[in-house]
């Protein structure tokens, strides 16, 4: 990992994925004001293409929406982000390899205009009509260290966070549209359990993997159609230490976080807890067989 290094949250409601043009221009924006003393710029789940609508021709229309990682759209946010020389992490609805399915992606994209991507692979409720899985946990090789992806509701599954730590990451970034509730569904009774276990995940996720864990969460409404109504993000965004400490946190309204990185706090967490050593692979089994 590099020695120390910069990152912000941009944390927003994004517009629906039929004004994708004006995500991408406050993406473009926002790189331009913290490209300046940033190494990492994050955004949220689906920040250039929103998510979905119900309605009657309601996947044809988002597959229209969605892009592909070689398309105008895309390649006009990674040549800019080419010209600042800096790190960003964004999501995007993207079309699959088979024509009318998309995933959910994050992209991390590289200083140099190159670029890696992540499929979500745990999908909740009205994504399973959208979406196809992802199947691969994977971290990528930076020059500010070795960083894995995840996407909103796998920050819920430990086994991500344990799968990118094992292979070796040092920062993990999850992007996500946490909700607070739904005008169809959304679990009205359970908001406070929910907001507690949000506040809860990412520190978990850092201590017990011994990572940076950083949450870009999106805030404000969703109109989903009529099928699903309004929704409404949670917000709090938040950068976690390697101990569990929040060193940077958003409130419910669109802002930026920042917090500075650096590999000492990494290292002396690693060298105080030898959670690594004193594992024991071998009484996990069930987690390996149990599919």
């Amino acid at each position: 990992m590099k020695k120390e290094l910069n990152a912000s949250v941009v944390q927003f409601e994004p517009e629906s994925f039929g004004s994708k043009h004006k995500n991408l221009q406050f993406h473009i924006k926002k790189i331009e004001e913290l490209s300046v003393n940033n190494d990492l710029i994050v955004f949220p789940e689906l920040s250039l293409t929103n998510f979905f609508e119900s309605g009657e021709n309601a996947r044809l229309d988002y597959w229209k929406a969605s892009d592909v990682l070689e398309g105008e759209f895309i390649q006009e946010i990674i040549n800019y982000v080419k010209t600042k020389a800096i790190y960003v992490v964004l999501g995007f609805s993207e079309k699959s390899n088979i024509k009318g399915y998309m995933h959910n992606t994050a992209l991390l994209i590289y200083p140099d205009g190159s670029y890696k991507s992540y499929h979500k692979v745990h999908l909740p409720g009205p994504e399973k009509s959208f979406f196809v899985p992802g199947e691969n946990i994977e971290v990528f090789d930076t020059d500010l260290g070795r960083i894995g992806l995840s996407i909103c509701y796998d920050m819920f599954f430990p086994e991500v966070s344990r799968t990118l730590a094992l292979k070796g990451a040092e920062i993990v970034i999850n992007i996500s549209s946490v909700w607070k509730n739904g005008g169809a569904g959304g679990h009205e009774n359970l908001l406070q359990s929910k907001a507690k276990q949000f506040n809860l995940i990412p520190v978990v996720q850092a201590m017990c993997n011994q990572v940076y864990f950083i949450n870009a969460n999106g805030c404000g409404k969703w109109y989903g159609g009529e099928k699903y109504g309004v929704w409404e993000r949670m917000g709090y965004s938040k950068i976690v230490d390697p101990f569990g400490t929040i060193i940077a946190q958003a409130n419910s309204e669109p802002g930026v976080i920042q917090a500075k990185l650096t590999e000492e706090k990494l290292l002396f967490h690693r060298s105080g807890w030898n959670f690594f050593m004193d594992r024991s692979p071998s009484a996990y089994k069930i987690i390996a067989n149990n599919s």
